[in-house]
């Protein structure tokens, strides 16, 4: 009997599932923002400057709660993009790299280190991209 090959064509049942936990996964975790949104509200205020860092925080906070209590790693495979794309996914990811910094490491430094450079590592290549677009959008300019 042939051996099935590993890396055959996705089906498009597959990509329809995947793409709709994918969907149902990152709205929800949207759904949960705007609750944070409508419980910070009455506590600073609707046009308080915080208000958007608030909410990023406590989605942080939610993330890295799913990654120590192991709901991360389980929801990751259904949830795929869904989970990993929000906020809560980047907090989950800075949360791994520090556990595995402290493991291979032996100390709270090496976690710390291995931390901020995933942070550093993702606000680096997020600036080079915000550059990249800003020098394409000027150049462009007055063209479309």
């Amino acid at each position: 009997m042939e051996e099935k090959n590993k890396l055959a064509a996705p089906k498009i049942a597959d990509i329809a599932k995947a793409a709709s936990l994918a969907f149902l996964f990152g709205g929800a975790f949207s759904a949960i923002g705007q609750l944070f949104v409508i419980l910070w509200t009455p506590i600073l205020g609707a046009n308080h400057p915080l208000l958007g860092f608030a909410v990023l925080a406590t989605m942080g906070v939610l993330g890295m709660v799913l990654f120590v209590t192991g709901l991360h790693q389980k929801l990751a495979p259904i949830a795929g993009f869904g989970l990993v794309f929000p906020f809560n996914g980047f907090c989950a990811a800075v949360s791994e790299a520090y556990v595995n910094g402290r493991k291979k490491t032996g100390t709270v430094g090496g976690g710390f280190r291995s931390a901020v450079g995933m942070v550093g590592y993702v606000i680096g290549f997020g600036a080079i991209c915000v550059l990249i677009i800003a020098a394409a959008v000027n150049a462009f300019e007055g063209v479309m």
